[in-house]
């Protein structure tokens, strides 16, 4: 436990927050979601349109280096199978590593109808 507490001190150090805020609510059992309550900031954001997300044209290629493999299987075997698989492959992989790139670097949530705020946080 004393381990857990020197982690969530560091952590609370780190966004800004008072340390003896951070001890006196942990004595008492508050819990992570006070502490993250305390010391995070959120910000209000409007959603971006979904052709816009990364994330999403990399599902779509991944998806669609899946179905590409698919018909790759049905030519005859030689090397315009070999090429069309190699390719097929190739497009998948971009297609995943597209996903998890925009994922992981998104800052705005998606909207598919209309846009809209959403609260964000930092």
């Amino acid at each position: 436990m004393a381990l857990l507490c020197f982690h969530l001190r560091a952590g609370l150090n780190d966004f800004g927050c008072n340390i003896s805020v951070a001890s006196d609510a942990y004595l008492t059992g508050v819990g992570l979601a006070a502490f993250r309550e305390q010391c995070m900031s959120t910000r209000l954001v409007w959603t971006k349109a979904w052709y816009r997300s990364r994330g999403v044209w990399g599902s779509i290629l991944a998806a669609g280096g899946t179905v590409y493999g698919l018909y790759a299987t049905a030519l005859p075997c030689g090397a315009l199978q070999t090429f069309h698989n190699y390719a097929s492959a190739a497009v998948t992989i971009y297609g995943a590593y597209l996903a998890f790139v925009g994922r992981r670097t998104a800052s705005q949530p998606i909207h598919f109808l209309w846009r809209y705020e959403k609260e964000v946080e930092d």
